[in-house]
């Protein structure tokens, strides 16, 4: 999708929505919530920081010259 476009501001955006959102909702769980919610709100918060930190690895990697490409990367995820 980002290389069709272009554009990436709006997937970190929409990601860390997803992420807070499923994040606050979780911590609403009590312990007689069923364990499909659960599922539900970590397939929710789990997408949302895909969306947030897929990007930001791309960005960091389209940031650095081709040559320092992996030290980008491992960086990128060492620290991340």
């Amino acid at each position: 999708m980002i290389s069709g476009t272009g554009h990436y501001k709006i997937f970190p955006v929409a990601g860390a929505v997803l992420a807070g959102g499923g994040m606050l909702a979780i911590s609403r769980l009590t312990g007689t919530s069923p364990v499909w919610v659960l599922a539900a709100l970590l397939v929710v918060t789990g997408a949302g920081l895909g969306f947030f930190i897929q990007v930001a690895v791309l960005a960091g990697q389209n940031a650095v010259d081709p040559t320092l490409l992996g030290v980008a990367t491992g960086a990128l995820n060492f620290f991340g």
